[in-house]
């Protein structure tokens, strides 16, 4: 006889959320502008719109800001209540390094949300997340030459590659054995230049699980270029 489990939701209120922006890349195509996480929006800086969101979507967060690029000026104008840690190697990086300097400051949390620094998103995002699984943002908005996703019939998502629909928003939450996968993988050496959903991909032949979540109202831009930067400006 089979037994029936209720599954458990985990309420936001109940858990400690580790927020880490990775924001250390120069942009080659935005580089004249300077560090994109202080990108001018409507007279706001992009990484305040980003935290503004965050806090008040999140009520128990900690925020981990890794800069690289133009790092004295981000760090000197990003909010002084998170956590800031300079990838001093940048140049000779990619994103997956920066997100395992943040992911060493989290004190073994159990709940990580990854947040780059370089996309505009809007409320919906972070209402529509179920903390108690792994899963992935999806949304049309992106770039057309973003990376994809290959979603099966459940919903979770099956690989990751350019050149697909349904575009990843570049925002990743992770728990439980996904999450554990993800240190694992990431606290390796030879993984310092690779992109984060060549990560993804791996945990998923490893046996993870990631749920893509999809809805009309969920808003995410990444900024890349000075058209980019013009659209911004009417995005949300």
């Amino acid at each position: 006889m089979k037994k029936h489990i209720k599954k458990i939701h985990t309420k936001i209120e109940d858990i400690i959320i580790y927020v880490i922006i990775p924001s250390a890349g120069f942009g080659r195509r935005m580089k004249s502008y300077g560090c994109k996480s202080l990108l001018n929006i409507k007279n706001e800086k992009l990484i305040d719109i980003q935290i503004n969101l965050i806090n008040k979507n999140l009520p128990n967060n900690e925020i981990i800001l890794i800069t690289g690029f133009d790092t004295e000026r981000l760090m000197n104008n990003s909010p002084n209540n998170i956590i800031k840690i300079e990838n001093e190697k940048y140049y000779e990086n990619n994103v997956v390094r920066s997100i395992d300097i943040g992911l060493r400051a989290t004190k073994d949390n159990d709940h990580i949300l990854i947040v780059f620094g370089d996309i505009l998103f809007n409320e919906f995002v972070l209402e529509n997340i179920n903390f108690s699984e792994s899963s992935i943002i999806i949304s049309n908005h992106m770039s057309d030459n973003e990376v994809g996703c290959n979603i099966n019939e459940k919903g979770y998502l099956e690989y990751m590659m350019f050149d697909l629909p349904n575009k990843w928003g570049h925002i990743v939450y992770l728990t439980a054995k996904e999450l554990l996968l993800f240190k694992k993988l990431t606290w390796n050496k030879q993984s310092d230049k690779k992109f984060c959903f060549e990560i993804i991909n791996e945990i998923i032949n490893q046996g993870g699980k990631f749920k893509c979540l999809v809805n009309k109202n969920i808003k995410i831009m990444d900024i890349d270029t000075s058209k980019d930067l013009q659209k911004a400006q009417e995005f949300i």
